[in-house]
């Protein structure tokens, strides 16, 4: 274990490589997006108050518009008058309340009406509608004939007056209520009077318009109802007579009772025609072995059918019985005798009958094969003709079927336009839709619009939306250090301290090198002291002597917080400050020692011995070891064994060294001295120093094998987070030059 991961594991703080945070990610963070919010509050107020004075402009610039609106009811036709939808649509056979309210919308909102209106009103003449004249053609003879016949071309109006009826049908809305019969009809103008007169206009010219349409309909329906049921009662007339001529050319009668004795002859013929195959099937096998055998009786005894026939077993036991008396008798008597003879008779009888009995019955199943095979022959000739009958029948059944829906067609047909046609004549003058207006459009007192309100809250918040994000991208792109948590995020080693920034009052540096003596109740010194108490806690496992202050570029406070530290280390423990920064010293210049001061060049050079370069510093109660002649190999001079020697002698005679050094990025001489230094302070200025910068300068160190126990957030401003928008970033001074982003 290195003594960075030890000094880490004594502060009970885990160890980890740098960049990887021990909390959430920062854009989950829920108070870091807070705290930009809050940084940029400012910004996020401008960018409202901004939106909000566009938006008024824009008012001030929009001229209003006013919508006078009327409303009309429409309701559906009655069930108890003549359908005219029927009459165009025969199919159809009701009204549907919705499709009679969609058809008027739209005739309310057709060029039709708005030129009526717009004849009616005038408007080519009002000053809303009314267009330049387009400049008379100056060409003579044909191009001027030509020229107004284009123009006659565009309409039953003239170009302007076409224009402006497009402008008017743009400025009508009727848009129907909702679950109700009402439908509400408003007008768009720059002038209040002039939207309420258009929207009561158009009513007006829908209600002339209705009434003029409906006064023709119900003759027109009548007359073509009567000339329909004329054709279709001719239509009817031709189908019955059609129907009973094939009836007359086929002589039917009733095709259904035919086809019913048809299919009862089909199913008793079918059920002999399964019994005679069933017995054709069960005979099938015996009578092919009949047939092999050849009237053998041997072969046809073998056969199981006629085995089992009652007279051939009964033959057969009359005949065993003879074989066994024969056989008996001839052991006792032999051959010649009369009783021998007489039961050699019986035995040739029983032989006989035995076999002519198995003959019998071989032909018996013979004779049964047979005639069950003709008789499926025979029916199944019959069961074919049959079906072919029921075939025919059904086609004649399909063709009366044809008649005779067509003669219901036109009976129906028929029968419904004869009763439209009695309907239209008694209901000649009755209303078919009941349209009427409910409210006249009055003129309106405040603009539709703009409005005002609403623009007004859409603008403030898209003004805080894009203040807001434009905040949270610049606090985003922002990647200084702000918070301890966000030190600790980036580095993975503890914020031992948090100190804030100095006001600019007097001769800061002065104040700053005195401040933890001169002003102990400042929250700096309190920062000190807390610094202080960090590095002694840190010895719990061994006394850290040498204290290394560093950072990543100059300008963070480094000499300062050494100082400061010195002092606070001084109050308790004998302690020497050394000025290690052999490129721009500042710790002689801030104590205002004596010029060209001997120092650690120097002794190391061997030109002086060290106790006289030890200066004793009584206000702080530490004694300092200024830097001495500026040297023309710096790091050399570090890295050599006179250096060692002078850290070892001082660590011995001292309770605490600590060393300034210069920053890490610019040169590398801290990282030299961080290989001789017990711990190793790094000092990050908030609100500056990029977090690639720190990441990088921290991630040297490491590599060079410093004691890195914590870093120290500088210049801390704990009234406001604020911030500042990185670009580049440039130092020059004593250590060369650094440019970065």
């Amino acid at each position: 274990m290195n003594m960075q991961e030890r000094s880490l594991e004594e502060l009970a703080i885990p160890a980890g490589p740098p960049g990887v945070p021990d909390v959430q990610p920062e854009w989950m963070d829920p108070l870091r997006q807070l705290r930009i919010l809050a940084r940029y509050k400012w910004q996020i107020i401008g960018m409202l108050l901004l939106s909000l004075l566009a938006a008024l402009l824009a008012l001030m610039a929009i001229k209003p518009t006013y919508r006078g609106t009327a409303t009309l009811l429409i309701e559906p036709q009655s069930a108890n008058v003549v359908k005219i939808q029927e009459v165009y649509q025969p199919e159809t056979s009701m009204w549907k309340p919705t499709e009679h309210q969609k058809t008027q919308v739209e005739l309310l909102r057709s060029r039709m009406l708005a030129e009526q209106v717009f004849t009616e009103l005038k408007l080519a003449e009002n000053p809303e509608f009314k267009r330049d004249e387009p400049s008379k053609s100056t060409a003579p003879g044909m191009l001027s004939d030509v020229e107004a016949l284009l123009r006659q071309s565009l309409g039953g109006t003239g170009g302007n007056e076409r224009r402006g009826v497009e402008q008017l049908m743009e400025r009508l809305h009727v848009e129907p209520v909702m679950d109700t019969n009402l439908v509400k009809v408003s007008a768009d103008a720059h002038s209040p009077e002039l939207s309420a007169q258009i929207s009561n206009a158009l009513l007006a010219a829908y209600i002339r318009y209705d009434q003029q349409s409906r006064g023709g309909l119900a003759d027109q329906a009548s007359g073509w109802l009567n000339q329909r049921l004329e054709e279709i009662r001719a239509d009817l007339e031709r189908a019955e007579t059609a129907l009973q001529a094939f009836y007359d050319s086929e002589q039917l009668v009733n095709v259904g009772g035919a086809r019913g004795m048809v299919e009862s002859e089909i199913t008793d013929n079918a059920q002999r025609l399964r019994d005679a195959q069933r017995v054709k099937t069960e005979l099938e096998n015996v009578y092919r072995r009949i047939i092999a055998a050849r009237n053998a009786v041997e072969r046809l005894e073998e056969i199981p059918v006629i085995a089992q026939e009652p007279l051939v077993q009964s033959t057969k036991r009359s005949y065993i019985e003879a074989q066994r008396e024969a056989g008996g008798l001839e052991s006792r008597y032999g051959k010649n005798h009369p009783k021998m003879v007489t039961a050699q008779a019986r035995l040739d009888d029983a032989l006989d009958a035995y076999r002519k009995q198995v003959t019998l019955a071989a032909d018996g199943i013979r004779s049964q094969y047979e005639i069950a095979q003709t008789t499926e022959t025979s029916l199944a000739s019959v069961v074919q003709s049959s079906k072919a009958q029921i075939r025919g029948l059904d086609r004649k059944q399909n063709q009366v079927e044809m008649l005779q829906r067509e003669v219901d067609s036109n009976r129906k047909l028929y029968e419904t336009f004869l009763e439209r046609s009695k309907e239209t004549d008694i209901a000649g003058n009755l209303d078919i839709g009941k349209t009427r207006v409910i409210e006249q459009a009055v003129v309106p007192n405040e603009p539709h619009r703009p409005r005002k309100s609403l623009w007004l809250v859409a603008a403030g918040m898209a003004g805080l939306f894009l203040g807001t994000a434009i905040a949270l991208l610049r606090g985003y792109l922002d990647d200084t250090i702000k918070t301890p948590l966000d030190l600790e995020r980036l580095l993975a080693i503890p914020a031992l301290a948090v100190l804030p920034r100095v006001r600019k009052t007097g001769k800061r540096g002065e104040r700053l090198v005195h401040m933890e003596r001169n002003e102990p109740g400042a929250i700096f010194s309190e920062g000190v002291r807390t610094l202080r108490t960090s590095l002694l806690l840190a010895d719990a496992g061994h006394k850290r002597t040498r204290i290394l202050v560093t950072s990543a570029v100059p300008g963070e406070g480094k000499t300062s917080i050494a100082l400061n530290l010195a002092m606070a280390l001084g109050q308790m423990e004998r302690v020497i400050l050394i000025d290690a920064d052999l490129r721009k010293p500042s710790i002689a210049g801030s104590l205002k020692l004596p010029d060209k001061s001997k120092g650690v060049t120097d002794v190391i050079a061997g030109t002086v011995e060290l106790a006289p370069c030890i200066l004793r510093h009584a206000e702080g109660n530490i004694d300092v070891l200024p830097c001495g002649s500026l040297p023309p190999n710096p790091l050399e001079l570090i890295g050599s064994a006179r250096f060692t020697a002078l850290l070892k002698v001082l660590s011995e005679s001292y309770d605490r060294v600590v060393i300034d050094s210069p920053p890490t990025m610019p040169v590398s001489d801290s990282l030299v001295l961080g290989r001789y230094a017990d711990a190793v302070l790094f000092l990050v200025k908030a609100d500056s120093t990029p977090g690639r910068l720190v990441a990088a300068s921290v991630r040297q160190l490491r590599k060079a094998g410093a004691p890195l126990i914590g870093a120290v957030l500088n210049q801390a401003d704990t009234r406001r987070q604020s911030g500042f928008s990185y670009g580049y970033y440039y130092y020059q001074g004593g250590y060369g030059s650094y440019t970065g982003k």
